[in-house]
């Protein structure tokens, strides 16, 4: 993926992907990929699988409603 994409800290070069710049990049890219586990990279996406990041979702729009509800941003709990 290319180094200026969204999100790019979700590919971690030569271990779950191989980030680019240049179309030389690219090329060895395409020689490259041979060397990735796929069972590195499976396992590195499944932390982002929804069962796994619906609760941080969960707790961050709870916190969202807390600061603007009636709790307010001082509210230690």
């Amino acid at each position: 993926s290319p180094n200026y994409a969204a999100f790019v800290e979700y590919n971690i070069h030569n271990v779950t992907g191989i980030r680019c710049d240049t179309f030389k990049d690219y090329v060895n890219a395409v020689e490259g990929v041979k060397h990735l586990d796929p069972k590195t990279i499976r396992t590195h996406g499944e932390q982002f699988l929804l069962h796994n990041i619906a609760p941080q979702f969960e707790h961050y729009f709870q916190d969202v409603l807390n600061i603007y509800g009636k709790k307010g941003w001082y509210t230690l709990d």
